[in-house]
Order: C-alpha cells, then sequence, then structure tokens
C-alpha cells in the first residue's frame, strides 16, 4: 500500500476522532508517497508524543522542496532541552524519566528516526521559536520513489 498525500489527511482525520487537535497543510501533492504502515507509524509516534510532551494544536505539513519530500510535525510546547536534541533519537532515551509511566518507553522517535532513514530520507529536530518541537523530514525524490 502506498502513501498519498490524501492518506495524511485520512489519518489526521482518525487523530481527531480522539479528540486530538491536528492541523493540516498538505501542498506536496499526490507525488509524494510513501509506504502507509511507515506512514501511519512516523506520523502516529510524533503526534502521540507531542500530546505526551508538547501542547496542542499539532501540525502536519507537507511540501514539495527544491531537495525533495518534506514532511513536517511540530507542537506549541516547551520543547527539549537544546542540549538533549542528539540524544532523543536513540532508543530508551527519556528526558523525564518520572513522566515514563504513561506508557511511553523512550523509542518513539528512535523508530521515527530508523523509518525515515529506510526511506532514504533525514530526520532534523529543533526547537521552534515561537516555543514547541519541530521534527522535519526530508525524502529526496529519486529515494522515496525507490523506497515505495
Amino acid at each position: 500500500m502506498l502513501f498519498r498525500s490524501k492518506r495524511i489527511g485520512e489519518l489526521a482525520a482518525s487523530l481527531q476522532d480522539q479528540d486530538r487537535q491536528v492541523v493540516l497543510e498538505l501542498t506536496a501533492g499526490d507525488g509524494f508517497r510513501m509506504i502507509a504502515t511507515q506512514l501511519d507509524r512516523i506520523i502516529g509516534n510524533l503526534v502521540d508524543n507531542a500530546y505526551a510532551y508538547g501542547e496542542p494544536p499539532v501540525y502536519v505539513a507537507t511540501a514539495r522542496t527544491s531537495e525533495g519530500w518534506r514532511l513536517t510535525v511540530e507542537d506549541q510546547g516547551s520543547g527539549i532541552p537544546a542540549d538533549a536534541i542528539e540524544r532523543v533519537t536513540m532508543p530508551f532515551v527519556r528526558l523525564d524519566p518520572a513522566r515514563g509511566g504513561n506508557a511511553h518507553s523512550g523509542l518513539g522517535l528512535a523508530i521515527v528516526d530508523r523509518l525515515v532513514r529506510q526511506g532514504g530520507g533525514r530526520l532534523t529536530i529543533s526547537n521552534r521559536d515561537e516555543g514547541g518541537l519541530r521534527v522535519e523530514m526530508l525524502f529526496p525524490f529519486t529515494a522515496l520513489a525507490q523506497a515505495a
């Protein structure tokens, strides 16, 4: 099963059915394709993290850039400490172990990172100037076409 831009819309609609405020800006067009199970896992993990550690609304955006297809997920929380950004994609890393009782194991961003790399993409995590966390994935056109 391949991803089309409306697939993110369907996924976001299901998240909104769970009383999650997800704002979409899908401008990539139909050329952006990804294996649906990978996309579900990427978006699901990122939205779960945004709700567990950030603040709504969660923004999900796609775009076609000169470098490739861009998928971005942002929240409105406080972000993460700058010195921890390099570590958060490592398995079992939780920045606040006291919050581990809510079924989070520290695998969400590690799984996202692995899936993005399997799709030939790269992952960038940063704090937003306005507050919150930005997770940006860039998939070169040729890499994503080969993966799909």
